[in-house]
C-alpha cells in the first residue's frame, strides 16, 4: 500500500472529503458515520493482511481488447464483486452505468452503447465517489474495463463496497 503524505481529510456539512495538496481532484467520501465505519473496517482488514503476509497475487481473466479471448493477468490487489450505479463521462457526453467489479486500479462496467473503445480517456463516478479520471484498456461488448489513473484509497473502496454496492441491500 503507498501511503500519500499530502492526503488529507476534511468534513464539511456532514460530509467527508478527501483532498491532496499535489492538486488532485477532491474526492468526496460520504457522511461522517459511513466513513468512520469504512474506516475502521480498513484498519481491521490491514491489520489482518499484515498478519497474513507473504501471501502471493491472485490471477484473473480478463478479456483482451482486440481478440476477444481470455488472458490471464496477474492482480497486485483484491477485485470486488458488486453492483454500484456509475456515471461515465468521455467526449460523446455522459450516461450512467452498471459498475460490477471495482479494485483500487479499474473497474469493470456494462455499457451497451458501443462508443468507447481501448485507450479513451474517461472520467467516471462510482456511486457519489468521484469524479475518477482513467483510460479504457478492454471492451468485450457489452462489458468495458477501465484503469484509473490514480488508485482509489483502499479507505475509499471500503466505503464504496459498505454503502453504495446494490447487492448488500435487502
Amino acid at each position: 500500500m503507498m501511503i500519500e503524505k499530502d492526503l488529507y481529510f476534511l468534513s464539511h456539512d456532514g460530509e467527508v472529503w478527501a483532498h491532496w495538496l499535489s492538486g488532485r481532484p477532491s474526492v468526496k467520501l460520504g457522511g461522517v458515520a459511513e466513513f468512520l465505519t469504512a474506516m475502521e473496517v480498513y484498519r481491521k482488514r490491514s491489520e489482518d493482511a499484515r498478519k497474513a503476509a507473504g501471501e502471493g497475487a491472485s490471477a484473473g481473466q480478463d478479456p483482451d481488447s482486440e481478440s476477444g479471448q481470455k488472458v490471464s493477468i496477474s492482480r497486485i490487489e483484491e477485485r470486488f464483486d458488486l453492483t454500484v450505479i456509475g456515471k461515465v463521462f468521455a467526449v460523446g457526453g455522459s450516461r450512467e452505468v452498471t459498475i460490477l467489479d471495482l479494485s483500487e486500479r479499474g473497474c469493470k462496467f456494462r455499457d451497451a452503447t458501443g462508443k468507447l473503445d481501448a485507450e479513451d480517456r474517461v472520467t467516471v463516478k462510482i456511486g457519489p465517489v468521484g469524479p475518477i479520471e482513467a483510460v479504457v484498456r478492454w471492451r468485450q461488448d457489452p462489458m468495458i474495463g477501465i484503469e484509473f489513473c490514480n488508485p482509489l484509497y483502499p479507505s475509499v473502496m471500503e466505503h464504496i463496497r459498505l454503502n453504495h454496492d446494490l447487492r448488500g441491500r435487502s
